[in-house]
């Protein structure tokens, strides 16, 4: 999973790390079967403002493999955010984590994650099993249920607090 420097820039200080996938979850696809075409999901800047106040939030999308986020931006942009608009400025304190291959590279099994995904590939699946660390996936799809961001943000109010260590 995480290579060295991964190792020491995810792990967690105070509080939890929550990955971020964006395509399928912040945003939704306005047709299915439409690859580049997306619409901002019901409830993503809240879910973002969420986040941010309990997490210490990171990109783990394609958007941003290389660890350059302007990727990010442009999509939220084209997706219908107004990036002028303040409370837009959240996307700047989200930092992308890299990877090539496999998104599981970025991230380090020991430390307190958490992952939001809508299509995790089976080979990192494999790896958080290997890992113990399964659990920690959530994966929901605004494309097939709009709402998911609000429900999940109420729904792990209680499950996503709790540390690995507790």
């Amino acid at each position: 999973m995480a290579k060295n420097n991964a190792e020491t820039r995810f792990r967690s200080g105070v509080r939890p790390i929550l990955f971020l996938d964006i395509d399928g979850v912040l945003l939704r696809r306005r047709q299915p079967g439409v690859f580049d075409a997306f619409d901002l999901a019901p409830g993503c800047l809240e879910f973002l403002e969420w986040a941010t106040a309990r997490f210490r939030c990171f990109w783990l999308t394609s958007r941003a493999r290389t660890g350059w986020s302007d990727g990010i931006r442009r999509a939220f942009r084209a997706a219908g955010a107004v990036l002028d608009e303040p409370r837009w400025a959240i996307l700047d304190l989200i930092e992308a984590a890299p990877w090539t291959a496999h998104k599981c590279e970025a991230i380090d099994p020991k430390s307190d994650f958490w992952w939001i995904d809508d299509d995790p590939t089976a080979h990192d699946r494999g790896c958080l099993r290997a890992h113990g660390c399964e659990d920690r996936l959530i994966e929901i799809s605004t494309d097939t249920h709009p709402d998911a961001l609000t429900q999940l943000s109420l729904w792990n109010q209680d499950r996503v607090g709790k540390s690995r260590r507790e």
